[in-house]
């Protein structure tokens, strides 16, 4: 049994934020994608293809995404994030940078506990990261 976190995409935007997380964590990668074609026979989501789904590993994590038409994607929430602990300041710097570049800084860079760092970001494809960086 496993257990793999399953994300939902406006049309168009599964394959790019495969490839931009897959380009800001190490170990990780695109292991395949299959799409739907769009041959005037069903409603495709987006104009040529659409992902129907897309396996790819973010940090030796699993997860599979696909794209969804933007009416029927769900929200974003706080009550679903993704925790990244990092031992490495400037590594936490780097991908902090990155994530927020385009995304919402929910909470800033604080000290709290037994980290140096700790913030939330909800990236530009609205997903939401805490990023922790271990003393």
């Amino acid at each position: 049994m496993t257990v793999t976190p399953f994300l939902t995409f406006a049309a168009g935007n599964a394959e790019a934020a495969a490839r931009f997380y897959t380009e800001i964590f190490p170990d990780s990668s695109i292991e395949n994608i299959a799409y739907v074609e769009n041959d005037g026979t069903q409603d495709a989501v987006a104009s040529e293809k659409t992902v129907q789904t897309i396996a790819f590993t973010v940090a030796g994590s699993s997860f599979v995404a696909m794209d969804m038409a933007p009416e029927q994607v769900p929200a974003p929430s706080w009550a679903n994030s993704y925790l990244v602990e990092l031992t490495e300041v400037s590594v936490y710097d780097r991908i902090f940078d990155v994530l927020s570049a385009e995304g919402d800084v929910m909470m800033s860079q604080d000290d709290f506990g037994p980290y140096q760092k700790v913030c939330w970001i909800t990236d530009k494809f609205q997903m939401t990261w805490q990023l922790v960086c271990l003393r």
